[in-house]
């Protein structure tokens, strides 16, 4: 068994960019596995077959002449893209190596809505884990600052984990050899202990210098937990919250001024 950890490159990213260039991204991708396969001796890529940017990784791959294996959260992931992206979607399945292919799970049929849903990102999840298993190493394409969704909850699991890497930065347009660490990923919201009205969401490195200043400036009623998926901002508040409403916002615009009063 090879000891080099680029053997096998598993690629993780957005969907959608928010604030990056797509068109960078895709002229980077088939020279990042060129460059894997040269520099880092990697010999097999794994690809989500997620929509858009998974496709677009699965083909680099091949087109580097890397063994391309597979990860599908569930049977019926694309039936419902348009007939392009499943024709691609067919075409790379087709070719990833015969021991190459993980199946994670079955969509169960007749599920309401909401828990459709809810069991469609379970699969997703599960489908970055099993990628991650069989990995030594990733190709990432990631957002700075983006810490919902399965790209950060994948590269969280890597940095807990360890493992080396390449990041594709689509808004510096910047190549990183190596990837984001848990500071930058982990997700941080700065609360009111009375109430839960949240200041600030955002990385560790963001979160906790704010927390530190806004303690020693003589306002110790806020905390910091973790995050959740879509956490509201400037809830309702207690009394003491309405009452220093302006008084905290102005601190926090003058403490961090880059940034604006909430935090990102």
């Amino acid at each position: 068994m090879s000891d080099n950890p680029f053997r096998v490159v598993a690629g993780t990213g957005h969907r959608r960019l928010e604030h990056g260039d797509r068109a960078w991204v895709s002229g980077q991708l088939p020279r990042a596995a060129a460059w894997l396969r040269d520099h880092a001796g990697t010999e097999v890529g794994i690809s989500g077959l997620g929509y858009d940017l998974d496709l677009e990784w699965g083909e680099a791959i091949l087109d580097a002449g890397l063994t391309l294996w597979v990860a599908i959260p569930f049977e019926e992931h694309a039936l419902d893209w348009d007939d392009d992206s499943l024709r691609r979607w067919r075409r790379l399945r087709a070719a990833a190596a015969p021991d190459g292919e993980r199946l994670v799970g079955r969509l169960p049929r007749n599920l309401p809505p909401a828990r459709r849903r809810s069991y469609v990102a379970q699969l997703m999840h599960a489908r970055n884990r099993a990628m991650l298993a069989r990995a030594g190493a990733v190709l990432a394409v990631w957002e700075p600052g983006r810490l919902d969704g399965g790209t950060a909850a994948t590269l969280l699991h890597a940095a807990h984990r360890g493992m080396p890497g390449v990041h594709l930065d689509p808004v510096a347009r910047a190549v990183n050899f190596h990837l984001p660490g848990v500071d930058q990923l982990q997700k941080l919201t700065l609360e009111h202990t009375d109430c839960g009205h949240i200041l600030a969401v955002g990385a560790r490195a963001d979160v906790e210098p704010r927390h530190a200043v806004l303690t020693a400036a003589g306002y110790p009623a806020w905390r910091i937990r973790p995050g959740q998926y879509r956490d509201r901002r400037d809830t309702a508040g207690c009394d003491r919250c309405r009452i220093d409403l302006d008084r905290w916002r102005a601190a926090a615009r003058e403490l961090f001024p880059q940034s604006g009063e909430n935090g990102r």
